[in-house]
């Protein structure tokens, strides 16, 4: 089992002071909220958030959350597949090995 920070429960720190946080802790991971996800990657690339775990030898455990599920419509549910399919995509990089 490993043990990881979620990052909701830092609720206004960055994605960057989370990972860093995580490995002060004794973390042997993280859970990426998705909330901080998206303004990280405004302003970094998924190699760098691989970088930046790598440094801190952290694993990405999960990513959540999809929020507002419950009760969407057609649209809405092909909307929230398609946000499902980008952040399945930042993984697949973000983990990937070289």
């Amino acid at each position: 089992m490993k043990l990881s920070l979620n990052g909701a429960t830092t609720m206004k720190a960055d994605l960057a002071t989370d990972i860093r946080a995580a490995r002060a802790a004794g973390f042997d991971g993280i859970e990426i909220w998705s909330a901080k996800l998206g303004p990280f990657l405004e302003s970094h690339t998924t190699a760098e958030l691989k970088e930046l775990l790598r440094k801190q030898d952290l694993e990405a455990c999960s990513i959540n959350s999809l929020e507002r599920i419950t009760f969407r419509d057609g649209a809405s549910r092909r909307e929230l597949g398609g946000e499902c399919e980008r952040l399945c995509r930042v993984v697949a990089r973000a983990a990937a090995t070289d």
